[in-house]
């Protein structure tokens, strides 16, 4: 969502400017996705003997868990997304705003 308000918001801010491919975008946000959830490979084991999946030792840290859980998922899916709709949003008005102003009619 973030990646689509950002390729519009760069279209009709800088329409005469060159802008990425969607390949650079696809890139971007495969690399956020895999560096974010990385740390989940870190939080369990693979227990052959018995089949199943236990955690390891960085699961038993509480503080870890409050940070990972609570405030990073707040802060990386919630807040900053929502803070760059925002700013894309706002540019995008306050560019059509100003182009309307010179359309008199």
């Amino acid at each position: 969502m973030v990646a689509v308000s950002s390729e519009r918001c760069q279209a009709i801010c800088h329409p005469l400017s060159e802008r990425p491919s969607p390949r650079s975008y696809l890139l971007a946000v495969t690399i956020l996705a895999l560096s974010l959830n990385a740390r989940k490979f870190a939080e369990f084991k693979y227990d052959a003997d018995r089949m199943s999946y236990e955690t390891t030792s960085v699961m038993e840290y509480p503080t870890y868990i409050i940070i990972s859980n609570t405030w990073q998922e707040l802060f990386v899916t919630g807040l900053l997304p929502f803070v760059a709709l925002v700013y894309c949003n706002i540019r995008i008005y306050c560019k059509i705003r100003e182009s309307s102003k010179h359309e008199k009619y």
